[in-house]
């Protein structure tokens, strides 16, 4: 499984995400792995509060910061994968949470500034790289065949590898902008001329989503 959300600061992918984190756990008991890199997904905000983007009705969430040794971020990140929680990694570089995703498997790689870590440069070191191709049977560090996911947001998609857009299962376009950023969004397909105007001027929380069967939808997000 591979999502993608593409938008403008502020038009809602991140929300999106957050939201589809919280289903993933609950519903599909699916452990996700999250790079944190601006302090949105832990349970407070930034000045200590209740974080309101989680809707009031937060998942299981287990933070990880630098200070943690391997044995420990291990046991939470198995953990995670056997109950269906998530753990959030803060000031830790995202390949490295990648290699933990790869490493235990059978979880979610969730990344809202994908198009800073699925580059170009440096693709074929890029742990995304094998989740793209072998994702649905990517051994984890015993060998044991796993799956692992990519949840991943940008603002500028035409600096994502097209391994990862052209493999992609859904696409949420918010309200983006910028030529080379539409040059990219009607080549992959996920929408057509007569979108464009839609796409640039739809208000926050509303987008539109194509799908890998070629259908495409438009809906809006709960606001909170």
């Amino acid at each position: 499984m591979i999502k993608l959300f593409v938008g403008v600061p502020g038009a809602g992918k991140s929300l999106a995400m957050q939201d589809t984190v919280r289903l993933l756990n609950r519903e599909s008991k699916l452990g996700c792995c999250i790079v944190d890199r601006t302090n949105e997904w832990n349970l407070s905000d930034k000045d200590g509060g209740k974080n309101v983007r989680w809707r009031g009705d937060p998942p299981f969430i287990t933070l990880v910061t630098p200070d943690f040794d391997d044995s420990e971020i291990r046991e939470i990140v198995t953990e995670s994968r056997d109950k269906g929680t998530s753990v959030v990694f803060q000031q830790i570089e995202p390949h490295i949470v990648g290699r933990w995703v790869q490493r235990v498997g059978d979880l979610v790689y969730v990344d809202d500034e994908i198009d800073l870590t699925a580059r170009v440069k440096d693709w074929l070191e890029n742990p995304l790289r094998a989740f793209v191709h072998t994702g649905r049977h990517l051994p984890d560090e015993s060998g044991y065949p796993r799956e692992v996911h990519i949840l991943g947001a940008c603002r500028r998609v035409q600096n994502i590898h097209t391994d990862l857009t052209e493999l992609a299962d859904e696409v949420f376009v918010f309200r983006s902008q910028g030529a080379n950023t539409f040059k990219r969004i009607l080549a992959e397909g996920w929408a057509s001329d007569e979108d464009t105007e839609f796409i640039k001027t739809q208000p926050n929380l509303s987008f539109q989503k194509w799908q890998n069967d070629g259908t495409i939808t438009r809906g809006d997000l709960l606001p909170l």
